[in-house]
């Protein structure tokens, strides 16, 4: 899909995120394009979400069938327990389903917990990065907010 130009001023002088309230016109296609991302959160991740990886750098992500379990877990059952495997790939999927939810459902809030405070600031700041790099007809009309951390 095309990205389009609009002035549309940017979040905090970030030019990666649209400031709040901004006006957007969307043409039928982003419009369809936006309730397909919504719909489907695996078209949604596949297409748009890019992660940062030591091998390749920036990259979309690929999702394994084991994460693809997983995110359907999340959307289907109200809790879920994972016993996973180290560097198997879990956080990914987790921040996968993380930005689709807070983007496409509504009154989503997130609680993130680690073993430390470190991590759970790496987790959201790779969350954060993943939104950065959303096309505008992705993101609506929605921005992340700052959060305060307890230790």
């Amino acid at each position: 899909m095309e990205d389009f130009d609009q002035e549309i001023g940017h979040f905090q002088g970030n030019p990666l995120v649209k400031k709040v309230g901004a006006q957007i016109q969307f043409t039928k296609e982003q419009v369809e394009e936006f309730v397909k991302c919504a719909q489907d959160p695996f078209y949604f991740i596949e297409k748009y979400m890019k992660i940062v990886t030591i091998d390749s750098g920036v990259q979309v992500i690929e999702l394994y069938d084991f994460q693809r379990e997983m995110i359907n877990k999340f959307i289907n059952e109200k809790f879920v327990l994972a016993k996973c495997a180290r560097q198997s790939g879990k956080t990914i999927g987790v921040e996968s389903f993380i930005l689709w939810s807070i983007l496409f459902k509504d009154n989503y809030r997130v609680g993130m917990f680690a073993n430390k405070f470190d991590t759970s600031k790496k987790i959201l700041k790779e969350i954060k990065y993943s939104y950065e790099q959303l096309p505008v007809v992705t993101t609506g009309c929605y921005y992340l907010e700052q959060t305060q951390y307890r230790t």
